[in-house]
């Protein structure tokens, strides 16, 4: 039996989705914060060197249509729940059928950029393999990156938030100057830090960054 080529959810172990689609394609996040609806196209088309192009246009109807965001989902075998973090590509605003597929091609591509070659080369990552994540676009008020531990003094009791207006494509890029939040992994932020989070927010955040993610079962 033919494995199915597009997962509405991250069924299946992270092998299939991706170290990405594994966080992405869930109804609720991991400590329960809003995912926005999407599906996974697992690596089996990527491993086949063919979009499935009627499944993948069927999930996106199925979606709604409409803008949406492509992310690439990288995975090996011998690591399978790697995130690859940054090392690919990912494309926003995606429009149509044609945009789609081209889209997934282009994730698939970047698998192969001189940074994310010198990454796996680095890091003794063979036999790499390319999911791909689709899911709604939103228009968030802030966005950013949270670090559960201080990437400056690797502290892993300290939690890291940079957020900036509007998409957090900003805040990855470096093109803005983002708020910058130090919190306490196990104590409730103080108010008043300014910024555009609040105490309330980034509370949720502390809470999501002190969950530990789920593990797929054995066998998956």
């Amino acid at each position: 039996m033919r494995a199915p080529a597009v997962l509405a959810s991250a069924e299946g172990g992270a092998g299939k989705p991706g170290g990405q689609g594994v966080f992405c394609c869930r109804p609720q996040g991991k400590a329960g914060e809003r995912v926005p609806g999407g599906f996974c196209l697992t690596v089996e088309p990527y491993r086949a060197g063919e979009v499935p192009e009627r499944e993948l246009l069927d999930a996106y109807e199925r979606l709604g249509g409409g803008r949406v965001a492509v992310r690439s989902s990288a995975t090996a075998k011998n690591l399978p729940q790697a995130s690859f973090a940054g090392q690919q590509d990912t494309y926003l605003n995606v429009t149509g059928d044609g945009e789609l597929v081209d889209a997934v091609r282009r994730c698939w591509g970047s698998l192969f950029t001189e940074r994310a070659v010198a990454y796996r080369a680095a890091a003794g990552i063979e036999d790499a393999a390319m999911a791909v994540v689709v899911q709604r676009m939103i228009d968030p008020v802030a966005a950013g990156v949270l670090f559960t531990a201080n990437p400056a003094t690797g502290c892993r009791t300290e939690m890291v938030v940079d957020a900036a207006p509007g998409l957090g494509t900003a805040v990855v890029e470096g093109t803005v100057m983002p708020d910058h939040y130090v919190l306490d992994r196990w104590a409730p932020p103080a108010p008043g830090q300014g910024g555009r989070l609040d105490a309330e927010r980034l509370d949720l955040l502390r809470a999501a960054g002190a969950t530990p993610p789920a593990r797929s079962a054995p066998g998956s």
